[in-house]
């Protein structure tokens, strides 16, 4: 396939070949992020395993800001430049590394005062398991630019291959530390030192610029959107995990819990292809669906939803205490209502990215706000009544009302 197909999305098998290579990565990316949180889950046992997922919860936050938007902009940028904001490909890129570099440095430094002023607040977690989660957001940032800018040069296959090798080595990396020496903190300092080291061979393929701060201000306001958006998005599906520490559940719980909450983050990886390549098409104007396709697609989702749910409730924990543990035999009590809400969070996912190609970003941030803030008071609530089980509910709950609201706003502007 040549360079001109895949810049304007339309060559012959553009689709088949463009999605052939994302989900074959996909696939690979996803059993082997599956082996390695069980691995982890195993080798860490329950209350390390719920210090590293609560680590990688406030890692998740942190990226929103040090991502601040700047992936998407590198991919929407390099698929189509936006008229009037004269931003190439090469400059978003280096924006989007400095925003990375100066909120990891502040958040940083923030944590230190915090551990020199009170100490006591981070007891729970540690300090150098903090910052470690922190380099670790810097490094999945600036993977993350590489991504889209070689997704927003048609490189699908390229950056298939590219994700597939590191979901390989991240595996190889983190499993081989948890065996020599099962700490949550070298676990997580072996993957942000592995992920940001597979960024570098690429930067002069995608043509990176070094890092530098935006200052236009049309940058600046989709990033403050994207930045908020992202926020809004990360704190209903993170809150649970988040609130299991402060709110005092057992550790060994949290790390029940987190077990089957990252299986379901895994499992949104599968939708990762489909949103990417749809935001693609729609940037380009070249996707096109009919009410009777959506209807149908639909049907089919909520009957694949409906089984899967009944699935991970019936036979979840039987199957977690086999592959992780029997100390894990209690996680599929949270399995079947996350199974819920990844049947919601699949579509979410397409949803978003269609309305965001169509820069209707306005739109996506308005639903994320009000589920946001449904979310911290539905999970608080739940927590305080039933435990650890509150938050998976509530995640559920979260992801239904989402796509309530994105399916009505998206229904409106086809009308």
């Amino acid at each position: 396939m040549d360079e001109a197909s895949l810049a304007d999305g339309s060559g012959r098998g553009f689709a088949r070949r463009a999605l052939g290579a994302q989900y074959g990565a996909t696939v690979i990316g996803l059993l082997a992020t599956v082996f390695l949180n069980l691995l982890l889950a195993r080798l860490l046992g329950p209350d390390g395993f719920g210090i590293f997922g609560a680590a990688l919860a406030l890692q998740h936050l942190l990226l929103v800001a040090q991502d601040g938007g700047f992936r998407t902009l590198i991919f929407r940028e390099s698929a189509r430049e936006s008229e009037g904001l004269g931003l190439d490909r090469r400059k978003a890129f280096g924006f989007g590394l400095g925003q990375a570099l100066t909120v990891t440095v502040i958040a940083s430094a923030v944590a230190l005062a915090i551990a020199a002023l009170s100490p006591g607040l981070l007891d729970r977690l540690g300090l150098p398991i903090i910052l470690a989660a922190f380099a670790g957001g810097f490094a999945k940032a600036f993977s993350g630019f590489v991504s889209g800018a070689m997704m927003g040069q048609g490189r699908f296959g390229t950056e298939a291959a590219w994700q597939g090798g590191v979901r390989i080595v991240l595996l190889a990396a983190g499993a081989g530390t948890a065996w020599a020496s099962p700490s949550p903190l070298a676990v997580l300092v072996a993957l942000a030192f592995v992920q940001f080291a597979l960024c570098l061979p690429l930067m002069r393929r995608i043509e990176a610029s070094p890092p530098r701060l935006a200052r236009q201000r049309a940058v600046l306001a989709f990033s403050a959107r994207m930045t908020l958006m992202a926020g809004m998005v990360a704190l209903y599906f993170r809150a649970g995990t988040v609130l299991l520490v402060p709110l005092g559940v057992d550790l060994a719980e949290i790390g029940r819990f987190v077990l089957a909450h990252r299986l379901l983050d895994t499992a949104t990886l599968f939708m990762g292809p489909l949103a990417q390549f749809v935001f693609f098409r729609a940037r380009k104007g070249t996707i096109e669906a009919s009410p009777r396709q959506i209807i149908v697609l639909a049907v089919v989702w909520v009957v694949l939803s409906t089984f899967g749910a009944w699935f991970a409730f019936t036979f979840g924990g039987d199957i977690l205490a086999v592959l992780a543990g029997e100390a894990y035999r209690q996680s599929g009590d949270f399995l079947g209502w996350l199974a819920i809400a990844f049947g919601a969070s699949a579509p979410n996912y397409i949803l978003m990215q269609l309305l965001i190609a169509r820069d209707r970003e306005g739109t996506v941030l308005r639903a994320t706000i009000v589920t946001a803030i449904a979310a911290l008071i539905g999970t608080t609530l739940a927590i305080l009544m039933v435990g650890a089980v509150g938050a998976a509910v509530a995640i559920a709950g979260s992801e239904l009302l989402l796509l309530a609201l994105l399916a009505r706003f998206f229904g409106r502007g086809r009308s």
